[in-house]
C-alpha cells in the first residue's frame, strides 16, 4: 500500500497543537529545543544550552552580537502553562505564575551579582553583555484583555526591579513601566514581554503556511476561523483560492485596518457592490487604486487595466492590473509605455518582468516563468507564483487528447504536427508521440498510459492508417494496438470519445463506423472544422436542448 505523503510543516503545526492541547513542560521544552522549524519565527542559537537551561531553571536561552561593536544581548524564555488563568478567584496571581516569576527573578539575580559568570561566558563568547530580556509565555488569547491587564498590574506591584517591555499584539500593551529605580551596573534592565501561547501556535501555523500553492483549503478555513495575527491572515488569504464559494471569508476582511490584509480582501471578493462600499475616506491611494484595478478586473475592461498599468500611482496597483490583463497586444503596449518613461520609477524593472511573466502566463510558458522567479524582486513575487499556479491549473483540467495517426509523408506528419499545435493553442492538451517519447522509452507503455489518461482520442484517417486498423489480427501494427486500448477505454467509460479526423480515404474504420467525424480533406475548411473539433472537445459544440413545456389542458 502506497504511504500518505505528509508535509512537514504541517505535521509541525499539528505536533504543536498536540502539545499545547496536553502540555508537559519538560516534552514541551524539548521540542522547543530540537525542532528546527522553530527557526523560522526566533533566534535558534539556543539548541545547544539544554543542559544550561536546565541548571538555571529557565527554558531557552539565545543571543544577539553586534560584532561591529562586540556587544552581545540574551534572549531569556520561560514556559508558563497554556491553560493557566493567570488570576484566582481571590484577586492573587496564581502559584504558576508565582513560580515563573520566581525563575525569573532567580536567573536575573545571577547575572546582575556576576555578570561574568562562566555560563554566560559560554554563551556570548569574549562579547560584553549590555542588556538581557525575558520572555513569558503564560495563558492563551481567550483569557480576554481584561485578564491580561490585571495580571500586568500584579506583575507591576511586585517589589522586585523589573518592568513590563510589552504585551503581546491583540492583549493590552503598555509603554515601558518601571516597578522601582534601581541601578543595574554594566547590564541594562531586565524586561519582561508577556506572550499567551497563541504566539507560539501562530508562529506554527507561519510555517505550516510556508507553501504556495496551497492544497489543503480546509486547513486555511480553520486557520482564518482561530487566529487573529495579522501575518498568519495575511499568508492564509493569499493562498485562499479566490473562488465565489470563498467570497463570504474575503469579505469579511474588507474593513480591516491592515493595508495588506484588505488588498488581499479586495482581490478574493467578487461583488463590485462591495469592493467599492468598502473604500473608505482613511483608505491610503495604494488601496484606492488596488480597488480601482480589482473593479476594472471584474468588469473585463482591459482598457482601464492597460491606463492603471501605464500610469500607476503606487507599485501594488500596477501590479494588480498587469496581472489581470489578458490580452497580449494590451500588454505589449504597457510595456513599451513603461520603456518609454524618461524619469523611470525604481520599480519600473519590476513591472517590466510581471509583463513578460504575464506573457509566459498567457503562452502557457511555465519553464520561462520558473526563470523569471529566479530573479523577480520580493515584491512581485507572489504575482508570478499566483500565475504559475493558475497556470499549472489550467492545464490540469484543459481537456486531454490522444491523436492516433500513422507516420507516412513528411507533409502528412507536418499536417498532424499543425493540428496538434492549433489545438494546443486553444487550451486542449493534445499529445502525439513526437513530442513525447524519448530513445529507449517503451512506445507500448506510452500509448497504453496517455489514452488511458485522455479524455478522447483523435483517430487521422487515411488509407494507410485505416489499412493498419483493419489489418489481419496475425498482424501486429501500433495503430491497431491503439484502437484496442481505446476501444477497452470506451467499454467501460462511456465519456471516453473516439472521433474520427478524415484527412483522405472514404470513412472511418469499421470500429467507428457509426460515429460522427469530421471531414478534413479540403484544407480550406481547415479553420472551420478545426473550430468546430475544438469545441466539441470543450463540451461547446452542441445547441442547447429547448425546455420541455408541459402540455395544457383546455379550459
Amino acid at each position: 500500500m502506497k504511504e500518505k505523503y505528509i508535509d512537514r510543516n504541517i505535521a509541525f503545526f499539528n505536533t504543536v497543537v498536540e502539545q499545547l492541547r496536553d502540555f508537559n513542560r519538560e516534552r514541551f521544552r524539548k521540542f522547543y529545543h530540537e525542532c528546527d522549524l522553530f527557526e523560522r519565527f526566533q533566534l535558534k542559537y539556543g539548541i545547544g544550552y539544554l543542559d544550561i537551561c536546565k541548571t538555571e531553571n529557565v527554558d531557552f536561552i539565545s543571543h544577539s552580537v553586534r560584532h561591529t561593536t562586540m556587544i552581545a544581548k540574551l534572549h531569556v524564555e520561560i514556559f508558563g502553562f497554556p491553560n493557566d488563568k493567570l488570576i484566582t478567584e481571590f484577586g492573587e496571581l496564581t502559584n504558576t505564575c508565582h513560580d515563573c516569576i520566581k525563575r525569573i527573578e532567580s536567573f536575573s539575580s545571577k547575572i546582575f551579582q556576576n555578570w561574568d559568570a562562566s555560563f554566560i561566558k559560554n554563551i556570548i563568547g569574549i562579547n560584553t553583555l549590555v542588556s538581557v530580556d525575558f520572555k513569558l509565555y503564560i495563558g492563551r488569547r481567550a483569557l480576554g484583555l481584561l485578564r491580561y491587564e490585571e495580571f500586568k498590574e500584579k506583575l507591576l506591584s511586585i517589589e522586585t526591579p523589573r518592568r513590563i517591555f510589552k504585551i503581546e499584539e491583540g492583549l493590552p500593551s503598555s509603554k515601558a513601566l518601571l516597578a522601582r529605580k534601581s541601578d543595574f551596573n554594566k547590564v541594562k534592565a531586565n524586561a519582561i514581554e508577556v506572550m499567551s501561547y497563541d504566539t507560539i501556535l501562530d508562529n506554527a501555523r507561519a510555517v505550516a503556511l510556508d507553501s504556495y500553492p496551497y492544497k489543503d483549503q480546509e486547513l486555511l478555513k480553520k486557520i482564518l476561523s482561530e487566529t487573529t495575527d495579522p501575518n498568519v491572515i495575511l499568508m492564509a488569504l493569499e493562498r485562499l483560492d479566490k473562488t465565489s464559494e470563498n467570497g463570504n471569508i474575503f469579505q469579511k476582511y474588507l474593513s480591516n485596518k491592515d493595508t495588506e490584509i484588505k488588498c488581499e480582501a479586495v482581490l478574493g471578493t467578487l461583488d463590485i457592490g462591495l469592493i467599492r462600499t468598502c473604500l473608505t475616506n482613511e483608505d491610503s491611494l495604494w488601496i484606492k487604486e488596488v480597488i480601482e484595478a480589482r473593479i476594472a478586473d471584474l468588469e473585463r475592461n482591459e482598457e482601464r487595466l492597460a491606463e492603471i498599468g501605464k500610469y500607476p500611482k503606487t507599485p501594488p496597483g500596477a501590479y494588480v492590473a498587469i496581472a489581470a490583463i489578458s490580452n497580449l497586444k494590451i500588454l505589449n503596449s504597457v510595456c513599451e509605455t513603461i520603456k518609454s518613461k524618461a524619469n523611470a520609477d525604481s520599480w519600473t524593472q519590476d513591472l517590466v518582468t510581471l509583463i513578460k511573466a504575464k506573457e509566459a502566463s498567457l503562452n502557457g510558458d511555465i519553464k520561462l516563468l520558473d526563470e523569471l522567479l529566479k530573479e523577480a524582486a520580493f515584491n512581485i513575487r507572489y504575482y508570478i507564483l499566483k500565475m504559475k499556479s493558475d497556470l499549472i491549473n489550467t492545464q490540469q483540467i484543459a481537456p486531454k487528447v490522444f491523436i492516433s495517426y500513422k507516420h507516412e509523408s513528411h507533409s502528412h506528419n507536418e499536417w498532424v504536427k499543425k493540428l496538434a499545435k492549433d489545438l494546443r493553442k486553444h487550451g486542449i492538451n493534445a499529445l502525439i508521440d513526437e513530442w513525447e517519447i524519448d530513445l529507449g522509452e517503451s512506445i507500448s507503455d506510452y500509448m497504453a498510459y496517455k489514452i488511458s489518461s485522455a479524455d478522447s482520442m483523435l483517430f487521422v484517417i487515411t488509407e494507410e492508417s485505416l489499412a493498419a486498423v483493419e489489418a489481419n489480427r496475425k498482424e501486429s501494427t501500433a495503430i491497431r494496438f491503439e484502437f484496442q486500448i481505446a476501444n477497452a477505454r470506451r467499454y467501460h467509460d462511456h465519456n471516453f470519445r473516439i472521433i474520427g479526423l478524415l484527412r483522405s480515404g472514404i470513412g472511418p474504420p469499421s470500429h467507428i463506423s457509426d460515429n460522427l467525424y469530421i471531414d478534413f480533406k479540403n484544407d480550406k475548411k481547415y479553420k472551420k472544422n478545426l473550430d468546430r473539433l475544438i469545441k466539441s472537445l470543450h463540451g461547446e459544440y452542441k445547441e442547447e436542448r429547448p425546455l420541455l413545456i408541459p402540455r395544457r389542458q383546455n379550459a
